[in-house]
């Protein structure tokens, strides 16, 4: 299965502490894992910095927005035939 972890950009702020427990639960369960972060039509110009740490360290960041539209094809093939 995959793990999809939602969070969102703003409002409610970014957690990167929850993030990261979710993260390490999955790995300890050696479940796939997917950041999806949301909301990214809120912040203006800058994405929360732990996003491009999380990439370093080999995770899929999914960035989207449901008001834009913005990532949700990426999501969608991400998720087509799996289950999460």
């Amino acid at each position: 299965g995959l793990r999809v972890i939602v969070t969102a950009a703003a409002d409610p702020p970014f957690r990167p502490g929850l993030v990261d427990r979710y993260l390490i639960a999955a790995e300890v369960g050696g479940v796939e894992c997917v950041i999806c972060v949301n909301k990214m039509d809120l912040i203006e110009d800058e994405e929360p910095p732990e996003l491009a740490d999380y990439e370093r360290l080999g995770f899929r960041v999914v960035r989207t927005s449901c008001e834009s539209g913005r990532g949700l094809d990426e999501l969608r093939a991400l998720l087509s035939g799996k289950l999460s």
